[in-house]
């Protein structure tokens, strides 16, 4: 014990106390808010430029999407109130009493992530389901639907009934005797099949777009809209190996560069599935399509589940 202790002690003394990731933190989360805002409210925009659409309920897609901004509305709080708890600081810059409160609130970011996560590939699948209905397609949205969904069920509960030392204060002060769980285990389970699913639900669409009887310029536009999804899934990617950087001895520091980039995948997330539906909106709805390049009849029966060019706003 003594031994660890001497050796705890060194680490804190080689820790440059210089650093502080508080300012970026929060930089980054609140920024993150504002834009998603922004694209989660023009889904709905359109809508009130036609009367005949605002007498129409929105799409359930759009309410799930919703759902999604306000969970990463409700991550942005928790890390506020983690930068207050000394998140973004080095370990012995933080008094014990606050990285005991730092974990705590770790807990509710955590759910907010795995909730805000799901969400957001909930509401691309159900616009998925209202462009493409053959029996097929709906399958492989409901099987990757439920994977995402046992995937946030299962990091949750491990979350809140699992924690990562026994006891839990073990994880803030390695001098309490305890046993700690396998955190490399941890660090993978949790992101690889995160980003698996992504790159799954952004995927799926492309094979069925690259066939679809549209001109050339309005199948580039949606392609590169769906596309977009690939931000979600390197901000993913990013996300894990920012994890992998985690140590227990400073967690206040180590943590704050993985709950920035949570926020800025659940961003990445909701601009990813608002893009192709707001590129719709405009290629069919007739806002800025070009006039050299009409939408034929048959191309629009087959990327919308009507013939009527306006069911989509």
């Amino acid at each position: 014990m003594d031994f660890f202790l001497r050796a705890l002690v060194s680490r804190a003394e080689q820790l440059d106390r210089s650093q502080d990731l508080r300012a970026e933190n929060l930089l980054v989360s609140v920024a993150m808010a504002i834009f998603a805002t922004i694209f989660v409210f023009l889904r709905f925009f359109p809508r009130y430029l036609s009367l005949e659409a605002m007498r129409e309920c929105p799409p359930s897609d759009n309410w799930v999407m919703v759902l999604a901004w306000l969970a990463l509305m409700g991550h942005m709080i928790m890390n506020i109130l983690l930068v207050d708890k000394g998140m973004g600081l080095h370990a012995n810059m933080v008094p014990s009493d606050s990285l005991q409160a730092l974990s705590n609130v770790c807990l509710g970011a955590e759910i907010f992530y795995f909730a805000g996560i799901t969400l957001f590939r909930s509401a691309i699948l159900l616009f998925y389901k209202r462009v493409w209905e053959d029996r097929e397609f709906r399958t492989w949205g409901f099987t990757i639907a439920t994977i995402s969904a046992a995937w946030t069920i299962g990091c949750s509960l491990s979350a809140i009934f699992l924690p990562e030392c026994y006891p839990a204060e073990r994880l803030w002060m390695p001098s309490v005797e305890g046993d700690c769980t396998n955190l490399v285990a941890r660090q993978f389970y949790i992101p690889i099949p995160d980003v698996l699913c992504s790159l799954a639900v952004f995927s799926l669409p492309i094979p069925r777009l690259l066939k679809l009887h549209i001109d050339g310029y309005q199948k580039f536009m949606l392609l590169v809209a769906l596309l977009v999804g690939l931000c979600s899934v390197g901000s993913g990617f990013y996300h894990f190996w920012v994890l992998l950087k985690f140590t227990p001895t400073d967690m206040s520091y180590t943590l704050a560069d993985v709950y920035t980039w949570r926020v800025i995948e659940l961003f990445c997330g909701i601009v990813a599935g608002s893009l192709p539906v707001l590129v719709s909106k405009v290629l069919f709805c007739h806002f800025l399509t070009p006039p050299t390049a009409p939408t034929p009849p048959r191309a629009t029966a087959m990327f919308m589940p009507t013939s009527d060019p306006k069911s989509i706003c």
